[in-house]
């Protein structure tokens, strides 16, 4: 029976992916005449301009930025080094909206919505390439370097010419991370009013009511989605760059007193910007809403947030425990296949999975309503456009990989000798599961349920597409507000999701304290 359960659920987490975007692919071509032409008139050329030079501009600015920061931290030594290895990463606590929405009144009334997007999100997505970064330089050892000295090159040529090329598979994976980021932001263009597909998407679906020419845009969207991972896969091979790693031993640039503290003061000037001003503002602006309004509204934002989060983590839980057993007891290239597909969904932006799960779920609900009507002569009203079912299937697709890898991770370091061991004692595959599995896969599940939690409570683009009329949540909130320029009533909200958001963080460093 528990067999039959694995392989129930794992083709339902397949089917509940593969289903969505299949069906998102009849509407190709399907849009209506006038609107197509307006938009490929008036608007094609300029979102997908204004993608490509966002996407090459913060590509540029995160790989730098993220670079240093991470050679920094990775190879030299300087006062605060071991405590910015930790802090650095913090930035990640923030929704780049609400980096967005903090920034609005720094720039100059005359900056560009690019230049302002731009900057916003290099400081928001530097963290993906300096945590890259830094793992691919430590991963260097000492004898790279001194080859290198033996053949008569200089410390910066040496680095430029070895340390870095050998370190530029893992950086070049940050930067496709914070470019995939890029192209699936919602959020941050929509408060900086730069145009874009996500923008597109969402104003012609609801400006222009047309879910056919959204599904389209959605459609030549997912080129670039699938073109960037492609790009991925040839360009971030990383190199196993020490073949014994016995004799690994790590490389420590000591920088001069003068150069250590410019070092320090460089990332303190970084992590300011990043992180420090934009807490001290959302603290600021929240001390100016009003009090009692703000706290009654706020407790009705945080039980629609945890609803919904909680009740998407679960979900997650149960179908990433079917799909590491199922992988576990069928080792073919079908079981492969299936898990490897279920778990595509992060590499998705947010508007196109809601256009695709809404399109879907709503589809399917009308043809059996309307199956019900003609057959059976019974009127049933709408349920699932009317509930929470389409907003928990968009997160599930969405984060579904964030569980199944630390749940995997627990289930591989227990010992099949265990199970043997407990079989062998007459112990059936439940009895097993509970007495002898779940025990010891606690770690890996605590840490999938947060970061499922974590990443449900900041999703923006499929809670604000897909959500129930009036139901809000931090995220949504936080759009509503800032769109109509009501700053201190999204403060707090924008506030409790940077402490949300802190949690994976502390996780993540606790699991690299070693660093």
């Amino acid at each position: 029976m528990i067999p039959k359960l694995w392989t129930m659920g794992s083709i339902f987490a397949f089917a509940l992916i593969l289903a969505p975007i299949l069906y998102l692919l009849q509407y190709w071509g399907k849009a209506p005449p006038d609107i197509w032409q307006h938009l490929t008139q008036h608007l094609l050329l300029d979102i997908s301009l204004n993608t490509l030079f966002l996407m090459f501009t913060v590509f540029a600015g995160t790989f730098v930025l993220g670079t240093l920061s991470g050679f920094l931290c990775g190879l030299c030594v300087f006062p605060g080094q071991k405590l910015f290895s930790k802090i650095l990463i913090f930035p990640l606590a923030i929704p780049a909206y609400v980096f967005a929405f903090v920034f609005q009144d720094f720039f100059p009334n005359q900056t560009s919505a690019y230049l302002k997007t731009s900057i916003t999100f290099i400081l928001a997505f530097y963290p993906y390439v300096f945590l890259m970064s830094k793992a691919g330089f430590k991963n260097l050892s000492q004898s790279h370097f001194y080859a290198a000295k033996s053949l008569g090159h200089s410390t910066q040529k040496t680095f430029f010419k070895v340390l870095l090329p050998m370190s530029l598979p893992w950086i070049l994976g940050g930067c496709f991370l914070v470019l995939m980021e890029t192209l699936a932001d919602f959020g941050t263009v929509s408060i900086f009013n730069y145009a874009t597909f996500t923008t597109a998407i969402y104003s012609t679906w609801y400006s222009m009511f047309s879910l056919e020419a959204a599904a389209q845009l959605s459609l030549l969207l997912l080129l670039y989605v699938i073109a960037l991972a492609l790009l991925e896969s040839h360009f971030s091979k990383r190199p196993n760059a020490t073949s014994d790693s016995s004799r690994h031993t790590p490389i420590n640039f000591h920088l001069s007193k003068t150069w250590g503290y410019s070092a320090t003061l460089f990332l303190s000037s970084v992590f300011s910007m990043a992180f420090i001003y934009p807490c001290i503002k959302l603290v600021h602006l929240s001390l100016f809403a009003q009090e009692s309004a703000s706290q009654s509204n706020w407790f009705s934002l945080a039980g629609n947030t945890f609803i919904i989060a909680i009740i998407t983590a679960m979900v997650i839980c149960l179908l990433s425990i079917c799909l590491v057993y199922f992988r576990r007891m069928h080792k073919n290239w079908i079981s492969f296949w299936i898990v490897k597909i279920a778990g595509i969904g992060y590499a998705i932006p947010g508007t196109i999975l809601a256009v695709a799960v809404y399109l879907f779920f709503t589809s399917t609900e009308n043809l059996f309503l309307d199956f019900m009507e003609e057959n059976l002569g019974i009127t049933l009203p709408l349920l699932l456009s009317s509930s929470l079912v389409i907003v928990v299937a968009g997160l599930t697709i969405r984060f579904l990989s964030l569980g199944h890898r630390p749940i995997e991770n627990a289930l591989k370091q227990i010992s099949p000798n265990l199970e043997e061991s407990a079989q062998s004692l007459g112990h059936s595959k439940g009895s097993i599961l509970k007495k002898v599995h779940f025990p010891l896969m606690l770690p890996g599940f605590g840490v999938a349920f947060t970061l499922i939690l974590v990443e449900s409570i900041k999703e923006l683009p499929i809670t604000l597409m897909t959500r129930p009329f009036g139901w809000n949540t931090f995220a949504t909130h936080i759009f509503e507000r800032t769109s109509e320029g009501h700053w201190e009533e999204a403060a707090l909200p924008a506030l409790s999701l940077v402490l949300i958001g802190i949690l994976p963080i502390l996780f993540l460093n606790k699991f690299t304290q070693n660093d």
